[in-house]
């Protein structure tokens, strides 16, 4: 939720009770609306254009840590975020970069914060992805509707931009989500003008 001037506000209420509790509550910023993202008994989500924040510690006999500057990131967009089986690593996705959060105890970024795992064209922005076998399918529209069509990447979570395994185009319309199932990429366009 938020503390009704746009800044995150995380509640919790357990099975037995009725009633829900504030744990933290965010000061750097706005959160972004779109990601609120668990991996490894953690909490992530972006704020202010410029974070990524953590809360951590949330069990019921546990107090409660947030780390509003996690890494210190900044973005125009973001997509929500995915944890690959394959590697158990979260891949989190802000403008056209892709950033691979580890782990067990202490989660860290591979390459810091202000280098990303991978780079895709900066007239593009990712707005999803999926797990899809060995591989991170990552779905990208174009920033200006009409200048280029939205795709689709397949990564396989160690090459570069230009060893990318697959590149589909999705047509002209705007990329709006991607999902898996039966074992199949399934992509949501939107073909309106705004």
């Amino acid at each position: 939720g938020d503390d009704g001037t746009g800044k995150p506000k995380i509640f919790i209420a357990q099975i037995s009770d009725t009633a829900w509790t504030a744990l933290a509550t965010g000061t750097t910023g706005a959160k972004a609306a779109n990601v609120f993202f668990e991996y490894k008994d953690a909490l992530y989500f972006w704020q202010n254009g410029t974070v990524l924040s953590q809360i951590k510690d949330l069990e019921s006999d546990e107090t409660p840590t947030l780390t509003e500057n996690f890494e210190t990131i900044s973005y125009t967009d973001v997509a929500q975020p995915i944890h690959h089986k394959a590697d158990d690593s979260a891949y989190f996705f802000e403008d056209n970069n892709v950033h691979r959060l580890t782990g067990e105890t202490a989660a860290t970024f591979d390459t810091g914060s202000t280098t990303p795992v991978l780079v895709l064209p900066t007239n593009m922005k990712i707005v999803g992805g999926a797990a899809y076998g060995n591989y991170l399918a990552i779905v990208c529209s174009p920033l200006e509707l009409g200048a280029t069509n939205s795709v689709m990447y397949l990564w396989d979570r160690d090459s570069s931009l230009t060893t990318l395994t697959e590149r589909m185009d999705f047509g002209s319309g705007s990329l709006i989500h991607l999902a898996t199932l039966d074992n199949k990429l399934i992509g949501i366009l939107n073909f309106s003008v705004d």
